[in-house]
């Protein structure tokens, strides 16, 4: 039988832009299957450093536990969204998702990420996950390397996480029964593989959100004209237990699947190689960058 070897990478508090630079390396410069998490994304003036102590996932084959979160100094008078960053999928006009100005005015970085989609605004209580996979992996053979087959098959793999209360509708995961969005979704697709990213919202700063996302001229039907305080919901609000259960829920998932964790040193290696360049800010083909507002 065959069976899916999946390394996983559990991270704290990256940033939104060594994330993407991480999850980029792997997608890329590796061929092996991978779940990332980064649960909670941290300043994006903060850098990569060591830290200690443990957590829910401690028992993971990696983990960047309490990465150092500085305080930026503000650029302009509103400190309000500090610690927020807006992230605009790779096709997206600055203009037509952002409020460059609010953004601006709030200390909102904005950053152009290597993947599709619109854009989210991502802090400290964003949850980044993130589904590496070889196209020709059994496990995955029968996905059509385009988008809705990917999330449909996401959808799946993660419905035992779920708890039956989300769903998904027109490529957003939505609340169950409701028409609230939980969560974004972005791919990048490339010759023999493909990678799936969704940002949870765990809780947001709606306020903020609505100031420096502009509502989108293309909108899927389900959500019509609401804006964004009448169309997020917060997964806090709903999941019966703490941030750690449902981290600890989304890794065990794919458990039902011929699926098993790797945990072998080379996973290490790649792991580490992927930190260097993320340190090193190189782009690999299209890569992901700030914005300069």
């Amino acid at each position: 039988v065959h069976m899916t070897l999946l390394s996983v990478l559990c991270l704290r508090h990256v940033p939104a832009l060594t994330y993407l630079h991480i999850e980029e390396y792997l997608l890329r410069a590796t061929s092996k299957n991978w779940l990332i998490i980064n649960d909670g994304v941290a300043s994006h003036d903060s850098s990569i450093g060591g830290g200690g102590g443990a957590s829910s996932s401690s028992h993971l084959p990696f983990h960047q536990n309490d990465l150092p979160r500085p305080s930026p100094t503000p650029r302009y008078g509103d400190s309000a969204g500090i610690g927020s960053t807006a992230i605009l999928g790779l096709g997206g006009k600055l203009h037509e998702w952002v409020d460059t100005h609010e953004a601006a005015s709030l200390n909102v970085p904005v950053i152009r990420r290597f993947t599709g989609g619109g854009a989210v605004l991502v802090d400290t209580d964003t949850i980044f996950v993130s589904t590496i996979m070889n196209d020709s992996d059994a496990a995955v053979a029968h996905v059509e390397p385009y988008p809705g087959p990917i999330m449909q098959f996401i959808s799946e793999l993660y419905t035992p996480a779920w708890k039956g209360l989300l769903t998904l509708r027109e490529n957003d995961f939505i609340l169950t029964n409701t028409n609230k969005k939980f969560g974004g979704n972005a791919q990048a697709i490339t010759k023999g593989r493909w990678l799936q990213h969704t940002s949870v919202l765990w809780d947001t700063n709606v306020d903020v959100m609505t100031r420096v996302l502009r509502s989108p001229t293309r909108r899927p039907k389900y959500r019509g004209t609401r804006e964004h305080s009448d169309f997020v919901v917060t997964l806090k609000d709903v999941w019966d237990g703490d941030r750690a259960s449902f981290v600890d829920a989304v890794l065990e998932a794919p458990m039902r699947y011929d699926v098993r964790w790797s945990c072998a040193p080379e996973d290490a290696r790649e792991v580490l190689k992927a930190y260097e360049y993320a340190r090193a800010h190189t782009n690999v083909r299209i890569g992901s960058k700030e914005v300069p507002l």
